[in-house]
C-alpha cells in the first residue's frame, strides 16, 4: 500500500515513544518502506496480510468495525 501520504504522521506517532528509540525504529521502517515501495512502484509502501476468519481465529466483533459516534 502507498503511505506516502501519511509517512510524516507515521513518524510523528513512533515519536511520541520516546523511550524505544524511535530514530532508530524509524531508519529500519525508512528502509523498508523503500523496499516495499520498489515493489511496486511507489517511493514508499509498507504491505499487509489479510487474514481470514477460522477455526482459530474468530471474527471481530461489529462492535469493534463500527465507528463510534
Amino acid at each position: 500500500m502507498d503511505i506516502e501520504a501519511v509517512r510524516d504522521l507515521i513518524r510523528r506517532a513512533l515519536d511520541c515513544h520516546g523511550s524505544q528509540n524511535p530514530d532508530a525504529i524509524w531508519e529500519a521502517r525508512e528502509a523498508m518502506h523503500r523496499r516495499r515501495g520498489a515493489d511496486c512502484g511507489v517511493q514508499c509502501a509498507e504491505a499487509f496480510v489479510r487474514v481470514e476468519q477460522g477455526r482459530n481465529r474468530p471474527a471481530l466483533p461489529d462492535t469493534i468495525l463500527t465507528a463510534k459516534k
